[in-house]
């Protein structure tokens, strides 16, 4: 949309900067709980967070990991803690793919300090 141009400058229109982006995602929607819908949770988000006993019963095996991040002791993930526990697993991720490059890069050293040593004794006894 354009404006009237300022008393300084006629004839030049002036144009409106661009819409706002929309605003961040609030608790409830981190949790699986959407009040555009009425506030009904999906799986075993409520509210007050996701069950801890819930998730267990889902995943079994990490019962002892999930339990770490529920700092304030009441058997339910918040949104901070879910925060805390995708910034752990973000962090995990990138050491991976630091490790992944980091094997690369000795394997081609290896292969190449091998074929090096390979000329040399052809060198030699060549």
């Amino acid at each position: 949309t354009t404006r009237k141009a300022p008393p300084g400058q006629p004839g030049m229109p002036t144009v409106s900067p661009p819409p706002s982006p929309p605003p961040p995602a609030r608790p409830a929607e981190i949790m699986g709980v959407s009040p555009a819908e009425g506030g009904a949770p999906s799986h075993a988000a409520t509210n007050d967070g996701i069950s801890i006993a819930a998730l267990n019963r889902a995943s079994g095996s990490g019962k002892l990991r999930i339990e770490g991040y529920d700092k304030n002791g009441d058997n339910r993930l918040g949104a901070d803690e879910l925060l805390d526990m995708v910034d752990d697993l973000g962090k995990k991720e990138k050491e991976k793919r630091e490790l992944k490059e980091q094997r690369d890069r000795n394997r081609k050293a290896l292969r190449a300090s091998t074929g090096v040593i390979v000329l040399l004794v052809l060198a030699i006894f060549g």
